[in-house]
């Protein structure tokens, strides 16, 4: 390929990037102005998925761009039941498409305006039409995205006609656990709990909220952790048997990392659930950490410890496990007022993986503990 081609391969690919990029601001936009047509509020639209990268405000709405830029979603607030909700629902829905699809008109006829189809004007005209096209059938093809489950419209627009009416008030209270779920991960629990409390409780779309809340909240030792997990424990999603051995190695991760001793009830809590845990996944080495250092946490120091040293002998081959591995041991020493012991085990998980939340926040709580510890030194 000579140095032209390659030259007018790469403009071709900037100006497709650009334009689709260009087209999924319009179609997230689109959904965003159907909402405010149909009287709801706009909490924020999303463009890409995973790692936030930046948030920020224009065009009146609050803005978030993701690592993945394949994809996007609006998120309309509903401060009240609203007359005819499905067919407002729909609309919003539809919004995102028709907008598309207005961009596909628009493209083809300023195309065939262009006095030559071969000039630059004439073919980045067609490549916008095109791509619209595209986006237009992959919002309409009936699927969940792997990595923030966020549906396409078309999964949206089945899920919302599929919706009981005597159910569409849960439309209102599920439209804010956007905005509760981001203020977890901001860590404004108390603004997340009041959040959660006035807008979501009673829905049962607000599992995964709830036992996002029971963990951070148990984690820091905030007394509130116990009334969500036991609120989480009573949920119908958790009596079927959905993703039980997930919830039950999250309560007892949370109570590892808990700076606070735990009750007698939750200590008796972690008991059974390390025993459920151990039945359903008796091999797994993630789980015997949480198990191990949860237990030690407890007190139960010499079942707990051997769960640790068993997981250690599997977590051997693999960097990403070992450090895993060397944040629960720390967890369990510090649990357990092993200053020092929990400063080399922690040393050990942040050489492995420098960017661990969990080994950063036992840094911190490690540093309060001993002001002496190596790693203040190392970090100073």
């Amino acid at each position: 390929m000579s140095s032209s081609d390659a030259a007018l391969a790469a403009i071709s690919l900037a100006l497709f990037v650009g334009i689709y990029m260009a087209s999924l601001v319009l179609h997230e936009l689109g959904h965003a102005l159907g909402a405010k047509w149909i009287g709801a509020d706009v909490y924020k639209i999303v463009i890409g998925e995973g790692k936030r990268l930046a948030r920020f405000k224009a065009l009146g709405f609050l803005w978030e761009i993701g690592i993945n830029c394949l994809g996007g979603a609006c998120y309309p607030e509903y401060p009240k039941p609203l007359p005819g909700m499905r067919w407002r629902k729909i609309a919003v829905i539809a919004a995102g498409p028709l907008m598309n699809l207005l961009l596909v008109a628009a493209a083809l006829t300023a195309y065939a305006a262009c006095p030559s189809p071969e000039s630059f004007l004439a073919k980045t005209l067609l490549l916008a039409a095109l791509t619209n096209v595209f986006l237009l059938f992959g919002s309409l093809i009936p699927f969940e995205s792997t990595e923030d489950k966020q549906p396409t419209d078309m999964l949206a627009l089945i899920r919302t006609l599929g919706v009981p009416e005597s159910a569409l008030a849960d439309l209102v209270r599920y439209s804010y656990v956007a905005r509760a779920t981001d203020l977890v991960k901001d860590g404004k629990l108390a603004e997340a709990s009041a959040l959660f409390e006035e807008k979501c409780s009673g829905t049962q779309a607000d599992f995964g909220l709830l036992m996002a809340l029971a963990h951070e909240l148990l984690s820091r030792g905030d007394p509130k952790g116990e009334e969500f997990w036991n609120r989480l424990l009573a949920h119908p999603e958790f009596q079927r048997g959905q993703e039980r051995e997930h919830i039950l190695a999250r309560f007892l991760s949370s109570i590892a990392l808990c700076p606070q001793s735990p009750t007698p009830a939750l200590a008796n809590a972690v008991e059974t659930s390390a025993d459920e845990l151990g039945h359903l996944k008796p091999e797994d080495p993630t789980g015997q950490l949480v198990r191990g250092a949860a237990l030690v946490r407890v007190g139960n120091v010499m079942e707990g410890l051997e769960l640790l040293r068993r997981a250690e002998r599997t977590c051997r081959p693999s960097t990403p496990m070992r450090a895993l591995h060397a944040t629960y041991r720390a967890a369990a020493e510090l649990g357990r007022g092993e200053v020092q012991l929990a400063g080399e085990f922690l040393h050990t998980a942040l050489s492995l993986d420098p960017s661990s939340e969990i080994a950063r926040a036992l840094r911190t709580r490690l540093q309060s503990t001993s002001p002496s510890d190596p790693l203040r030194k190392e970090k100073t």
